[in-house]
């Protein structure tokens, strides 16, 4: 079991993840904006952080920075989702930094493979300090479907 933060301004799209994740076993927050996302980081051990690029009028790279400044070990475990096929510099600067982007509508399956590598990664940080502190502070005890875009 992985525990993980997803970071989506779309709450259908927040609660798709959840529910998928959730079913196979995986404890998953939510947050639709930076402030949230900062909030629950803060305050709970996580195994991996899934963030849309574009969070309305914010950007997702700014979270990995912030995450970056925080917690390293954390910042590698980042991956991103987006729908803004326009935000090419974004899609191209996340992937320079060696963090995987998975295009909406991305299948759900993905994500669960990203979340499952992830909770393979934080067992072997288990042996860091740093994690074992933040863990120990804040860790709360059929078919594949896809994300799709809502027409407007």
């Amino acid at each position: 079991m992985a525990t993980v933060l997803y970071v989506d301004d779309e709450a259908v799209i927040r609660r798709a993840v959840r529910a998928w994740l959730a079913r196979e076993g995986h404890l998953v927050h939510e947050a639709a904006n930076l402030a949230e996302a900062r909030h629950v980081i803060m305050n709970h051990a996580l195994d991996g952080v899934l963030i849309d690029l574009w969070l309305g009028n914010e950007s997702g790279l700014a979270l990995l920075a912030w995450i970056d400044d925080l917690d390293a070990a954390l910042a590698r475990r980042v991956a991103f989702v987006s729908g803004d096929l326009f935000a090419e510099d974004h899609f191209r600067l996340a992937q320079r930094f060696d963090h995987p982007v998975y295009l909406k509508p991305f299948p759900l399956r993905d994500l669960s493979l990203q979340v499952a590598a992830w909770a393979r990664e934080r067992r072997a940080d288990e042996h860091d300090p740093a994690w074992r502190a933040r863990e120990q502070a804040g860790t709360p005890a059929a078919s594949e479907p896809t994300i799709a875009y809502p027409n407007p």
